[in-house]
């Protein structure tokens, strides 16, 4: 029998708890060998919420010679620094998106990828929800007819609250509102083909404190007509 892919979850925050550690075991594949946090006590109450015994370190390179793989769960202005050492250690590696808070920072963890002939990945997992797979097929098979305009509204009041908070710094999150969620629509998008992605920002100071987005596509269509698709974005800080 196959060894188990020895798993290390980098960051105990709420992405880890209620997405990543959970499908990790539910895999008879993955062994969940460690829980790397600063905050040895997030990782210890994880570990005994799921009923696991990870080693509990508080930086990847401590455990770099006992793990096949990483999932880099922090927030976003640590995702390069995280990513190369696994990178460079011959790691395999999943980011949470977005994959870097910068261009070039997302360029050098690319290279770090093809230096090291190591699997690096971005976890932009909505694209493979089901009705997303469903909406490309029914676009594929013309059910809808010629697609003139597409709405689409996503957030909740409080929102995605981060243990960490770090969606409230423009810094960390390497952008914003549009960084945060934004990035999100990019992919669904893809399923109708879209070749221009422009943005219009309503009295956006730069941070969360905006409660409105827009982001207007621009997509071709078999004529010279363009189809677009608006997608406004609601996003509410909370009260608390």
């Amino acid at each position: 029998m196959p060894k188990p892919f020895r798993l290390a979850l980098v960051g105990a925050g709420m992405v880890t708890q209620s997405s990543h550690l959970p499908a990790a075991l539910a895999s008879d594949k993955v062994q969940v060998v460690a829980l790397v946090e600063p905050m040895r006590q997030r990782a210890e109450e994880l570990a005994r919420w799921y009923g696991i015994a990870p080693v509990i370190v508080p930086q990847v390179q401590d455990v770099l010679g006992a793990i096949d793989g990483a999932v880099i769960a922090t927030p976003n202005d640590t995702h390069m620094r995280i990513a190369l050492t696994c990178l460079q250690a011959g790691v395999a590696t999943l980011i949470e998106k977005p994959l870097a808070s910068t261009y070039a920072e997302g360029e050098a963890i690319v290279r770090a990828g093809q230096a090291s002939g190591t699997v690096v990945a971005v976890g932009y997992m909505v694209r493979f929800r089901e009705n997303i797979l469903l909406l490309d097929d029914l676009l594929k098979a013309g059910y809808f007819g010629t697609v003139r305009r597409f709405a689409h509204q996503a957030g909740t009041i409080g929102g995605w609250t981060p243990m960490s908070s770090y969606n409230l710094s423009r810094k960390a999150t390497g952008g914003g509102v549009l960084v945060v969620t934004g990035t999100h629509i990019r992919p669904r998008l893809h399923h109708a083909k879209a070749s221009l992605f422009t943005l219009k920002l309503p009295s956006y100071p730069g941070d969360l404190s905006s409660k409105r987005t827009e982001v207007l596509s621009r997509l071709p269509t078999r004529t010279r007509q363009t189809t677009s698709f608006f997608a406004p974005i609601h996003m509410h800080r909370s009260s608390t």
